[in-house]
């Protein structure tokens, strides 16, 4: 008995390492799930409409759109080589701000929050809103690799977590911004795989985009060439027309 006990027991806590975190954030009318395995195994869907969704497959980052599949190194690369670079358009400093913790103690989609007031100034404006936080340490991971998937994308190196407004306190609720669910379970590794119904789309890469700039620019020189020499014959056809007309007007002047 005591060994069928130890037993359940280890099944238990093996299965609990192996589990996954599901974090859902609702965000006005939408709602966002996120899923989350290791660094290299999360998923992040709009659950609203199931149209979009963020794939971190080990290094490589993906985003599916309808029947679509974009890699984000290749976009990121397409991006750069035009002079653009996405991490310079990461906002990484926070506003100024200062925090009054309160005595205040709230659940929120189950999870036991401390209210906090946050006040300050950003672009020129002050504020003062109150939020709910949470030092859930599981919360804390999920919502941080949430977080690093988001820049990831951008290509910076480091997160900046609007999400955490001190080290180990997340935010679980903020204006129409609240946590709406958080679940520890195991999920089937295909739901960390990419939709087999998509298509990976091109990314064009600079000498594609260049030789295509280039055509249509000798394309355009062609047409405008065509276009002076329709109007250049249109003038002499005129003149003839006029010269005709000179013509035909002295010739009735004899009679």
């Amino acid at each position: 008995m005591f060994k069928k006990g130890l037993l359940l027991s280890t099944m238990a806590f093996v299965s609990l390492l192996n589990a996954d975190y599901i974090l859902e954030y609702q965000m006005g009318d939408d709602v966002q799930k996120f899923m989350y395995h290791s660094e290299g195994k999360a998923k992040l869907v709009n659950s609203s409409d199931h149209s979009s969704s963020i794939y971190k497959i080990g290094k490589k980052t993906y985003i599916v759109t309808g029947q679509k599949i974009v890699d984000v190194d290749e976009m990121r690369a397409m991006a750069t080589s035009f002079g653009y670079n996405p991490a310079e358009h990461i906002e990484n400093a926070m506003p100024s701000f200062k925090i009054k913790k309160t005595s205040k103690r709230v659940k929120v989609a189950g999870v036991s929050g401390q209210v906090w007031i946050i006040s300050g100034s950003e672009d020129g404006e002050s504020f003062k809103e109150e939020v709910v936080v949470t030092n859930d340490s599981d919360i804390v991971v999920a919502v941080r690799a949430m977080s690093k998937l988001f820049t990831s994308m951008m290509g910076a190196e480091e997160s900046s977590d609007k999400l955490e407004l001190e080290k180990g306190y997340v935010i679980i609720k903020s204006g129409e911004m609240q946590l709406k669910s958080f679940q520890e379970k195991s999920v089937s590794a295909d739901a960390y795989k990419l939709p087999t119904t998509a298509k990976k789309q091109h990314i064009p890469t600079s000498q594609e985009i260049n030789e295509k700039i280039n055509k249509a620019a000798e394309n355009y020189k062609k047409e405008e060439e065509k276009r002076k020499k329709s109007h250049a014959n249109e003038s002499e056809e005129n003149q003839e027309k006029i010269n005709i007309d000179k013509a035909a007007n002295l010739l009735k002047s004899f009679f």
